[in-house]
């Protein structure tokens, strides 16, 4: 039997350690919380931290591992480490690096010659105390490592040195590295992003998880309303696979699942925002799955395995096409909770709904993405009614607070 390591046993890791039975792959988990819920359905759990690299890599020596996962960005430079060690399926180490930090993306987009904002590194941003003239206003200041739009600060006046000073602090203190970066506000002409969930393997992309994401018209930070699958004109589309391609090539990734967030500029370049090196989170492999049929964790676990008979079936066989919206419930503002009024349009379209509080609990204001109150999923036929829905979906379902 081979054996598979996975790098955590937290919620996100679950999908991977259940494809990884479904395969019939021994599994070793790794984390230093035996009560993680992932521990009691793998076969085998090692208190290592999923921080600690030498220690996983002993740990997979001692195990004599086939193949490695995670799907947490900070342990993804450590399974490339450990993947370069013994020799299995995976990334070298600084293509992950690069992909991990906003400010190495950054440096290659300009490097290659993509689209990328004008930007100020961690060693330089006391420049922005400094030299009013620096960046165009509004900029953004963001941890250089993080996810979830976590921290993330949009400055409009170059003399608020108090916000700004404020921001740069919190930065680097939510950053995993220490870091924070600043570049240039790139307004986005509509609400709608492009996202997906794109598989690379032995260098081949698979870009069937591509699909829409529509922010939210209060928080437009925060990624609300997912689409599935992207309808977008076949020139766009080439110039999306394009960029992308370039970015993926330039970095050195060959294998992978890969979170991506993209859009035009008002003057019609296309904006890689950040290429995430793991798959990307409110079960979003999911509903690519249900909307093309592609299961991206078992491919994800059956690649890294060096297993590719999942992969090569893929190559040639029929994709579904199914119109989901995924539409994440974000409070605009404090109270109690008193449920959900949808409107009669959408309603025979909805097929399910996870609210997390109860009728008369406290909810706050969200201010990134980690405070949502639950989802509702919509299933349609008809392409322009989907797409009608999504960009009016905060008057169509709406959050009652009292």
């Amino acid at each position: 039997m081979k054996t598979i390591m996975i790098v955590g046993a937290g919620r996100s890791q679950i999908p991977l350690i259940k494809a990884a039975k479904k395969e019939k792959y021994h599994t070793v988990v790794c984390d230093t919380n035996p009560l993680a819920p992932g521990v009691s359905i793998a076969d085998e759990f090692l208190p290592v931290s999923t921080k600690d690299r030498n220690g996983l890599l002993t740990a997979a020596k001692s195990r004599h591992i086939d193949g490695i996962v995670a799907n947490s960005e900070y342990a993804m430079c450590d399974v490339a480490y450990i993947v370069n060690q013994l020799g299995l399926v995976g990334n070298p180490e600084n293509a992950v690096a690069t992909l991990s930090s906003k400010t190495g993306f950054r440096s290659l987009q300009k490097k290659e010659g993509l689209f990328a904002p004008e930007f100020l590194d961690d060693a330089s941003l006391e420049q922005v105390l400094t030299d009013k003239g620096l960046l165009s206003y509004p900029i953004i200041i963001k941890p250089d490592q993080s996810s979830g739009t976590r921290s993330v600060a949009t400055i409009t006046d170059s003399y608020d040195q108090d916000a700004i000073r404020e921001a740069i602090n919190v930065a680097r203190t939510v950053s995993r590295n220490g870091k924070a970066i600043a570049e240039k506000l790139i307004p986005m002409p509509t609400r709608t992003v492009i996202e997906g969930e794109i598989f690379l393997h032995n260098g081949e992309i698979l870009w069937d998880g591509l699909f829409h994401t529509v922010r939210s018209q209060n928080i437009p930070m925060i990624p609300m309303t997912y689409v599935f699958p992207l309808h977008e004109e076949e020139g766009r589309v080439h110039r999306i696979k394009e960029s992308l391609t370039k970015a993926f090539r330039s970095a050195g990734i060959v294998h992978g699942e890969y979170n991506i967030e993209m859009y035009f500029t008002m003057d019609d370049e296309p904006f890689l925002i950040e290429l995430n090196p793991r798959q990307g989170g409110n079960d979003l492999p999911q509903y690519v799955q249900e909307s093309c049929g592609i299961d991206m964790t078992r491919l994800l676990v059956t690649t890294a395995m060096g297993d590719d008979d999942y992969w090569n079936c893929l190559q040639h066989g029929q994709k579904n096409n199914n119109n989901i919206i995924h539409h994440m419930l974000y409070p605009h503002i404090d109270g109690i909770f008193s449920g959900l009024v949808i409107n009669d349009f959408i309603s025979s379209h909805i097929l399910r709904t996870q609210i997390n509080p109860v009728i008369g609990d406290k909810i706050e204001k969200a201010h990134d993405g980690s405070f949502d109150i639950g989802y509702v999923d919509l299933n349609f036929d008809d392409t322009e009614e989907q797409m009608y829905a999504a960009m009016r979906i905060e008057d169509l379902i709406q959050i009652d607070i009292g």
